[in-house]
């Protein structure tokens, strides 16, 4: 039984150094050199959402997703579409975020119109000095906790096309928010995997890889083509958007 423990113990030491490794590995968000200048040719990208039952192997096309990216003087805009039909319901969300221009792409202001599912509700927040103040639709105003250094899924499908694509290097913020539940959550690492040629329609695309992990979620993936389009990105191993060129 001593020998047992005395394996469990190294085994766990082991692993605390490891993740000690792997955090003085990660390049702090906050120093990395954002080139926010680049997405000024982002316009608008349309894809489609498509999902498989869990277990599955068939995906079904359920809706459709946009994303728009405007750079103005003093901030960004980033301007959401989703509409879907899912078993037999029909859901749709319009989000807005108006961002600082930092390499977090910081919410200032978060605009939400939900209709079909409680969890895309409407709401106005506004954010200073880490807190977020959220107006529903129905007026019970609350505060919440929104720490400086906070990256929006929003932001991150933006972000990921402007960082580093050199396989094996990581990067690490503290909390991302999933706006429109305004649910935060916390220590995520960003990791650059080997590229990978992947099908999309009729064709190859070469991409870079990315994986996502933090917040005790599945780990998102993320890739991007050479002229940084973000090409796919796959949500708890099922859901996945893909980028739909068009005229």
């Amino acid at each position: 039984m001593k020998t047992a423990t005395t394996v469990l113990s190294l085994a766990l030491l082991s692993a605390v150094a490891q993740g000690e490794d792997r955090a003085s590995q990660d390049a702090d968000w906050a120093s990395l050199d954002v080139n926010l200048s680049a997405l000024k040719t982002w316009g608008t990208k349309h894809y489609t959402y498509s999902a498989r039952e869990p277990g599955g192997k068939a995906t079904k096309v359920l809706g459709t997703v946009s994303l728009s990216t405007e750079l103005a003087d003093d901030a960004v805009i980033l301007k959401d579409n989703y509409q879907m039909t899912y078993r037999g319901e029909k859901l749709s969300l319009e989000i807005s975020h108006t961002c600082k221009q930092d390499n977090f792409l910081s919410p200032t202001r978060i605009e939400s119109k939900g209709e079909g599912s409680d969890e895309v509700a409407t709401f106005v927040a506004t954010v200073a000095n880490g807190k977020a103040t959220v107006r529903p639709q129905d007026g019970r105003q609350s505060a919440r906790d929104l720490p400086e250094g906070t990256i929006t899924i929003a932001a991150m499908m933006r972000l990921v096309t402007l960082v580093s694509r050199t396989p094996g290097k990581t990067f690490s913020y503290k909390y991302s928010l999933e706006s429109e539940e305004m649910n935060l959550k916390g220590n995520y690492h960003l990791e650059v995997l080997t590229p990978e040629a992947i099908t999309s329609g009729d064709r190859q695309v070469q991409c870079s890889k990315f994986k996502l992990t933090g917040g005790g979620i599945h780990p998102v993936y993320f890739w991007v083509t050479k002229n940084g389009v973000l090409q796919r990105l796959m949500m708890d191993d099922w859901k996945v958007m893909e980028f739909e060129a068009r005229p």
